[in-house]
């Protein structure tokens, strides 16, 4: 939390005990350096990026990451496990944007 507010990232971080989604917006070069301490980090592996890119406008306001759990015990797979995260994210997001509040 202090990193994000030092290195002025907002977003969505969804989370189980065995695997997290993340949206993070925030200037290139803050984002770039948290994905490269993520990365660095041998708490994770297998981390897969689905999109990059710049935004016209900050969905989020607030300089504040927004966070959920989610229990993934309810899937049988675990491609569906992951379908159901990003669709709990995108929804988290949505919610978030339309409300301004994060």
């Amino acid at each position: 939390a202090h990193n994000n507010a030092r290195d002025r990232l907002v977003g969505v971080l969804i989370a189980s005990q065995r695997r997290f989604a993340q949206v993070l917006e925030g200037p290139r070069e803050s984002i770039e350096r948290t994905f490269e301490r993520i990365t660095c980090d041998s708490r994770h592996d297998d981390i897969l990026v689905i999109s990059f890119a710049p935004t016209e406008a900050r969905l989020f306001t607030d300089f504040q990451l927004a966070t959920e759990e989610f229990d993934e015990s309810r899937f049988g797979d675990e491609r569906s496990a992951c379908d159901a995260m990003l669709a709990q994210l995108r929804a988290s997001m949505e919610r978030l944007e339309l409300t301004g509040a994060n």
